[in-house]
């Protein structure tokens, strides 16, 4: 909004800002307790990094990062990056490769019908390519992405490239294969961690920026007033537009008294716990890393944890020399109760299944834990369905819901810009 020369405020209600992006150096290692990592792929974010004035470098991660790892009953098996690699692996049977390919006679369906968009995630991709797929592949990566069964995600909600690639072309494997065909995606790294990102966008707006300005409430605007903010200390500031970036909950707070139905729907808004471990050991005293981003644990793996990421593979410099470091993650919509596991009882469930999965036990010299009671907006079906029509009865009132429950969980897509509301002025 700056870059359009428009005048911005923001207020953070803490002593910081990036929300849940947050980076922790510790005993030498770099911690993330948020998002860790980008694709290639995220535009606006190297946008974003071009139009700041000191902007952190995004640098590429180790090139053994674009592997990946399923933890099965076989132990850790690479997962396939195209269809034809699809084809080819043993973690399907012939007669699941079969049905998969058979995916290019499934009739299409528009995600935009009432059954459409009812369709949860795992119905869609059992529909279109079959149980195994949906076992094998989906779960491990909606409880990785989302920490969600695929039976609570909306499958234009979740994953709306899947649905559009079915509605485009017919089917998801002809989108897959032309995705395939457009270039190879790599992983980025913010220099200095993920948090140098929003800490750059303060240091550009300087004085615009205020911290540990909690909002008490938002007043709505109309053809003839501007919103407002109410600061918890009784100071009210007009705007020409308020954008709420902030987790659904609080927004229904905030909109409580201005805007009470909104208000109801934010706070139907369901949130995915989940439990962030970092892991570090020398490495003459644990298991050698397989050089890759990491794995994601299927139901035959057997594993509580719900997959880890290599992070000194990723980048040797984010942990001391000779030193590994891994973020392991615990929780999700299917194990709620892992957030009230002691942490000495934490380590050792992600030591017990890190050593199962990598074929030895790690003795940690180091262990970090970040619980998140809302890590992740819950996108079941019809949800962004939801928040759009919410959005639409805000509009005339000036203000802007934003956050990840609204925009989606990416990074790219959290800072993608916006076009400004189009009411007129007062």
């Amino acid at each position: 909004r700056s870059r359009r020369g428009e005048s911005v405020l923001l207020l953070e209600a803490g002593d910081a800002v990036g929300g849940v992006v947050q980076t922790e150096v510790c005993d030498g290692f770099t911690l993330e307790w948020g998002a860790s990592s980008l694709p290639s792929t995220a535009q606006h974010v190297a946008q974003l990094v071009s139009d700041l004035p000191d902007a952190p470098r995004l640098v590429a991660a180790d090139a053994a990062a674009d592997k990946q790892y399923l933890m099965t009953a076989s132990g850790l098996q690479v997962v396939p990056r195209s269809p034809p690699a699809f084809l080819r692996s043993d973690l399907l049977p012939a007669s699941a490769r079969a049905r998969f390919l058979a995916e290019f006679t499934r009739p299409a369906r528009r995600a935009d019908t009432p059954t459409g968009r009812r369709e949860t995630l795992h119905a869609f991709v059992t529909r279109r390519f079959g149980p195994h797929v949906a076992e094998t592949f989906l779960r491990p990566f909606t409880n990785g992405i989302y920490g969600a069964a695929p039976e609570r995600l909306g499958a234009a909600d979740a994953f709306p490239v899947l649905a559009a690639m079915e509605a485009r072309y017919g089917g998801v494997f002809r989108g897959l294969m032309r995705r395939a065909r457009s270039g190879k995606r790599a992983v980025q790294l913010v220099e200095g961690g993920m948090q140098r990102l929003p800490e750059a966008v303060a240091t550009a707006l300087g004085t615009r920026v205020r911290l540990e300005s909690p909002v008490a409430r938002v007043d709505a605007g109309s053809t003839a007033r501007r919103p407002a903010v109410v600061l918890s200390g009784g100071e009210r500031l007009e705007a020409r537009e308020i954008e709420l970036a902030v987790p659904a909950p609080a927004q229904a707070a905030l909109l409580r008294a201005a805007a009470p139905e909104v208000a109801d729907g934010l706070a139907s808004v369901q949130y995915v716990p989940m439990l962030v471990l970092a892991l570090g050991w020398k490495r003459t005293a644990g298991p050698v890393l397989p050089p890759a981003f990491g794995f994601l644990a299927t139901r035959a793996g057997q594993l509580r944890i719900l997959g880890a990421t290599f992070r000194s593979c990723l980048d040797a410099s984010l942990a001391p020399p000779d030193t590994s470091l891994v973020n392991v993650y615990v929780g999700g919509s299917e194990d709620p109760g892992a957030l009230d596991l002691a942490d000495e009882e934490v380590v050792r469930i992600a030591c017990r299944d890190l050593g199962y999965a990598l074929g030895a036990k790690p003795q940690p010299t180091f262990s970090a834990i970040r619980r998140w009671p809302e890590a992740i907006p819950l996108f079941s079906p019809g949800h962004r369905g939801r928040m759009a029509a919410l959005q639409a009865r805000l509009d005339e009132d000036r203000i802007r819901l934003s956050g990840s429950h609204i925009t989606g969980v990416a990074i790219d897509r959290c800072v993608s810009p916006q076009a400004p509301l189009d009411a007129p002025l007062p």
